[in-house]
């Protein structure tokens, strides 16, 4: 910091406190006043320091310079355009004037430019507000969960985009954190190379991977962390109930609406009496032409000689 003795100097011939004003004085206290008001260059290049309320003049830094904001207009949306006036004056002094001696510039909000040529218009968007102590304290105190927010918020709306391609069949294995995978010309599964896998977990220690191929297949398979291993991938296929009726040769079925890869499998209870002959003409001569109670057969075989053709 430059400092002067302004009181406490003292003169070769023991003067005190006769400190000498002249102009070489005054550029020196210029240059103390100037080089404080490099401090602003922290707040960036411009920034609005404090703003007008109206009866009280606001503050702004621009590019280094300290300047003053007339008290009206405040701050409004419908201000567009800080405008910054640099006015000289001159001084009369023991007779004689001194041409533009001094400058003083000072700034005002403006809904619209100004085409003077003493005025320098600067875009209101340009400038930005500075932040206090106590806000910036706040918003760091909070940063932690604002972060993870963010990254929440960002993963959750990256979910369904996250694309591999040539994944290894160790990062497939790898994936046992919820997310949808989109796998190109990636490792063969059951023949796949392009297929989509959707993980999510259950419970503890149990995770779920869906395979989806591009036909719309869909497979499953389950990691258990007690083992640590996958199963072996299973076909997810739906079943249902159908109504079926015979009448003569043509076979009618009732169902609801059938995707076009379905196949319908027709069985039948296999016929058999509860009745049945235990002796025939061969058979030990107690046992002949004696009949016994049995269970009936209640399993199911195919029903052979139907081709399934659906009605357009």
């Amino acid at each position: 910091m430059q400092t002067a003795s302004y009181t406490t100097v003292k003169t070769a011939t023991g003067g005190e406190g006769k400190y000498p004003l002249s102009t070489q004085t005054l550029e020196f206290i210029q240059q103390q006043i100037l080089l404080l008001q490099e401090i602003v260059a922290i707040c960036g290049g411009k920034v609005i320091i404090r703003e007008p309320d109206g009866t009280n003049t606001g503050l702004l830094a621009l590019n280094g310079e300290v300047l003053h904001i007339a008290a009206t207009p405040k701050l409004t949306t419908s201000i567009k355009y800080v405008l910054v006036t640099t006015k000289k004056t001159d001084i009369l002094a023991d007779g004689e004037t001194y041409k533009e001696a001094r400058t003083v510039r000072t700034a005002k909000f403006s809904a619209s430019q100004s085409t003077a040529d003493n005025v320098e218009t600067y875009k209101i968007g340009d400038f930005v507000k500075l932040t206090s102590n106590s806000t910036l304290a706040e918003k760091v105190n909070n940063m932690p969960s604002i972060v993870l927010q963010y990254l929440s918020d960002t993963l959750a709306s990256k979910l369904d985009r996250l694309t591999l391609t040539n994944a290894t069949q160790a990062q497939i294995n790898g994936l046992k954190n919820a997310c949808v995978v989109n796998c190109i010309d990636s490792v063969a599964v059951l023949g796949f190379k392009n297929y989509c896998l959707t993980v999510k977990c259950v419970g503890s220690g149990v995770v779920e991977q869906v395979l989806t191929t591009t036909e719309g297949a869909e497979y499953y398979r389950a990691y258990n962390a007690a083992t640590k291993k996958w199963s072996g991938w299973s076909v997810i296929s739906d079943s249902m109930h159908i109504e079926v009726k015979s009448v003569g040769s043509t076979l009618y079925v009732r169902h609801g609406v059938l995707p076009v890869d379905a196949k319908i499998i027709l069985l039948r209870k296999k016929k058999r009496s509860g009745w049945r002959r235990t002796g025939g003409d061969k058979s030990y001569t107690q046992n002949k032409g004696k009949r016994q109670r049995r269970q009936k057969k209640l399993q199911y075989v195919h029903f052979k000689g139907v081709i399934y053709k659906p009605q357009l």
